[in-house]
């Protein structure tokens, strides 16, 4: 990327980032970490021409969701928090990734995007 003097980082992040989740601090301080990591990175590599952006996603059922046999409750609890009262679906992230890495997101670099359904709303 850097000698090509383009390039595109998309880093996948979680709306734990922005949120305090009693009992999840080692999960919630990494993705914590992955905003900073986000616009760092992007200051030292976006005048080289490489943007840097994460997406920030809600809870959503993948094989690591499967994995983790979270506790109905807890899901219930999250849904419930979620404006839009439901899970994410992977292709609920699709669009964005694609925008972030196509040229029509030149102008953008070290933004977190989150894709949570207004769970961690400001």
């Amino acid at each position: 990327m850097v000698k090509r003097k383009y390039g595109k980082i998309i880093n996948i992040n979680s709306a734990h980032a922005r949120l305090g989740i009693p009992g999840n601090s080692e999960y919630t301080g990494t993705k914590g970490a992955m905003l900073a990591i986000t616009r760092t990175i992007a200051s030292e590599l976006s005048p080289l021409g490489i943007n840097v952006n994460s997406i920030a996603c809600g809870l959503t059922p993948t094989e690591g969701y499967r994995e983790s046999n979270y506790p109905q409750e807890m899901i219930d609890f999250v849904v419930g928090m979620t404006p839009l009262r439901r899970l994410g679906s992977p292709g609920d992230y699709v669009a964005m990734a694609v925008l972030l890495a196509s040229d029509d997101a030149s102008f953008i670099t070290g933004q977190t995007i989150s894709i949570d359904g207004g769970l961690a709303m400001p």
